[in-house]
């Protein structure tokens, strides 16, 4: 059972008698998912952390056990000292810490002791309560020059909680984060923050009494985690050198205000961390020394030129490396198939990976370059992509792609149009249900790791030829194709098949597929011998055409949307099968122009029983053959004993029903006719059976029938 946020924080009490910091706290609530309490116990005892903070303090049992029950009970030795001897025999005994950690808990936290006394337990039910809460509230430990860490703040704070002040301590913890805020003026600026969060903001304009951010400002963040807030309503190009200066604020918010694109210089303001751009027109980033994390919100970005590109461009040399990734975080950002995001620095140096984290309202993102500013597109560069996040998204790969990761993606809907381009060694989707759209793949099928969830996978290029399929995690794959052998030995997941393509013809070898959808504008034409597992055909447009030998049960359907042309409708179905003993068949809805259906069963010495559904007007003209007893095909499956029909349309049989027994019938249109042109089979002494069944038939609704 998972370790909860809970009991992280009654651990950090009971062990440390502080509240966590929020960095430390994720990273043990995570590893949590696969431990115990006990186990997290003595994990947080043995780090090198815990051993540098206890210093030797707790070696021995007594003294481990008097360090919990003072945190945990707010008892010392004096007070309790059989229940303390009682706590060290159970170590004695051979029980880890951990495990002591974990019974104390159960014991601090159960009825009994609730009832026994009730403030000592809500002391630690609040102690627990202020440590989540600091948690979600502070990520890190304040450090000192040298890189000593100060727990004074997250000791103080369960120091002083009590069984009654647990809203004071909170309101406490509120006021330590509240940003001081500091409204820029029109006149001069010169600024310095506390040390502690400080918010900065300024407006940027072309009229001067609305310019309260100017060149000339000078602005100290000091310490903390501080904001610049400035609403644009013109370019702005950078402080003066020598005069203005920003330095030691890591956050930089810009607010495009007008209704076309701007450019912001980051010259001479320094220690940025975050970059975060915000409207649905474009603000260009031009100049930052470092590079930043950029966040970017509401953006409508389209065309192919400067208004359809954004550019964070950074000074010289800050993407020297060979493996430069720069984090992209998107809101609500919409770009159409022409507009790109770009990043470079101004001597033209270019990045290798690129994290886009997805969050708030979905988002669609087409091209991501890495080239000189105003310059034609250069050989890709960008070669890595992560994708995280917890919104919709729908995202193009780069062009020089070879690795693609969405295991850290937590959203409901991932689509990732895929340019293979003959670069793809990796692509790894997320825990949900992904679509990969994959383009460049010169002819064949790439290697694909969906993950978990239901994932599918559309080859948008022709696939033909002989294919091995290697693929894990991806349950449905649909191809573009007019020849192919497809052997799905390393793709047993994918238990459904689409096949695009005018006139298709697909070999199915080795494969745990269910379900096949033909989709060819023509013809569609499989065979998928040697499965069991085949149990669905489905024709969405063209002819269809399914050779099954191997499974006993098949259900065929044709199903046009109502958006296939009249020359893509389906006229016929053909099934081919010498094991099927169970046959449905349902015309759905076809878009051709033929009043007439044409419906071929063929070779289906086992079948035992056709259900035959036709919701439309079409006329069905049906053909069943098999080889009889002595190897002829002028007669139908000699072992279909039952046949089943509900049609709108006529529904018509020409070949002989030697061997049926129970025939049911029904008319759902206003003059359905139904014609079996030979029923049953005259006695023939080779054969003794032959000819002596009894035929029992049911009739229904229509206005005619012909036997």
């Amino acid at each position: 059972m998972a370790v909860t946020q809970a009991q992280v924080a009654q651990l950090y009490v009971a062990l440390f008698n502080r509240a966590p910091e929020g960095a430390g706290f994720n990273a043990w609530v995570n590893a949590g998912a696969n431990s115990t309490i006990a186990k997290m116990a003595n994990d947080m005892l043995s780090s090198p952390a815990a051993l540098a903070y206890f210093n030797g303090s707790i070696d021995h049992d007594r003294d481990f056990v008097e360090m919990l029950y003072k945190n945990i009970l707010g008892k010392d030795y004096s007070q309790d000292p059989d229940g303390i001897n009682a706590w060290v025999k159970h170590i004695q005994l051979g029980n880890s810490r951990g495990d002591t950690v974990a019974k104390l808990f159960e014991v601090a936290t159960s009825a009994i002791a609730k009832a026994a006394d009730p403030v000592a337990a809500k002391v630690f039910e609040n102690k627990t309560a202020i440590s989540q809460y600091m948690a979600e509230k502070i990520a890190d430990i304040p450090a000192d020059q040298t890189g000593a860490y100060d727990y004074s703040l997250f000791q103080e704070i369960i120091a002083t909680t009590n069984n009654t002040n647990l809203d004071e301590q909170k309101a406490k913890i509120d006021a330590l984060i509240a940003p001081t805020i500091h409204n820029l003026s029109a006149d001069a600026n010169d600024v310095s923050g506390t040390g502690k969060s400080d918010v900065f903001n300024g407006a940027v304009s072309a009229t001067v009494g609305q310019t309260t951010f100017k060149a000339t400002d000078k602005l100290d963040g000091k310490g903390g985690n501080d904001t610049l807030n400035l609403d644009l309503y013109t370019n702005f190009y950078g402080m003066t050198n020598g005069t203005g200066e920003v330095k030691n604020i890591e956050n930089l918010n810009l607010t495009n205000k007008t209704n076309g694109d701007l450019r912001f210089d980051t010259k001479y303001i320094h220690n940025l961390e975050t970059i975060t751009l915000n409207g649905e027109n474009k603000v260009d980033v031009i100049n930052p020394e470092n590079k930043v994390k950029l966040l970017v919100n509401d953006l409508k970005l389209s065309g192919n030129g400067d208004t359809g590109r954004l550019n964070l461009i950074y000074n010289t040399d800050v993407l020297a490396g060979s493996n430069d990734n720069q984090e992209i975080v998107v809101n609500n950002v919409n770009m159409d198939k022409d507009a790109r995001i770009n990043i470079t620095t101004v001597n033209g140096d270019h990045i290798e990976a690129l994290t886009i984290n997805a969050v708030g309202g979905a988002s669609k993102l087409t091209n991501f370059t890495s080239n000189t500013i105003r310059q034609p597109d250069q050989v890709a560069s960008i070669k890595t992509m992560h994708i995280k996040g917890t919104a919709d998204l729908t995202v193009d790969t780069t062009s020089g792609l070879y690795s693609f990761d969405a295991t850290e993606y937590k959203g409901n809907k991932l689509i990732a149009n895929v340019k293979a381009n003959g670069y793809v060694q990796s692509i790894k989707g997320s825990g949900q249900d992904d679509v990969f759209n994959v383009t460049g793949a010169s002819g064949r099928i790439i290697p694909i790791d969906g993950g978990a969830g239901k994932d599918t996978v559309n080859f948008i290029d022709a696939i033909n030829g002989n294919q091995h399929v290697e693929m894990t995690g991806v349950e449905v794959l649909n191809i573009n194709t007019n020849a192919s052998v497809l052997d799905f030995t390393r793709a047993q997941e994918i238990t459904e098949l689409g096949i695009n393509g005018t006139s298709a013809t697909v070999n199915i070898l080795n494969s745990k597929i269910a379900k096949v959808n033909a989709k060819a504008t023509n013809s569609t034409n499989v065979t998928i011998n040697n499965s069991t597992d085949i149990r669905d055909f489905v024709i969405e447009k063209g002819n269809g055409s399914i050779t099954a030998n191997g499974t006993e049960k098949l259900n065929v359907k044709v199903a046009n949307a109502s958006d296939v042309p009249a020359s893509q409708g389906t006229t016929s179905a053909s099934v081919v099968s010498n094991t099927v003993k169970e046959l449905d068949f349902t015309l759905e809805n076809t878009t051709a122009n033929s009043s007439t259906f044409y419906q071929d069963i063929n070779s289906v010495f086992a079948l035992e029983t056709l259900n035959v559904v036709n919701k439309t007007d079409k006329d069905i003209t049906a053909s069943i053959t098999a080889l009889n007893a002595s190897g002829s095909h002028d007669t139908n499956a000699y072992n279909l004993k039952t046949l089943n029909v509900e049609t709108k349309g006529d529904y018509t049989i020409n070949n002989k029903l030697s061997g049926i027994s129970k025939i049911n019938l029904k008319g759902t249109g206003d003059d359905t006719s139904v014609t079996l042109r030979a029923v049953g089979d005259k006695t023939y002494l080779p054969v003794p059976l032959q000819g002596v069944q009894d035929i029992s038939l049911k009739a229904e609704g229509l206005k005619n029938l012909s036997v």
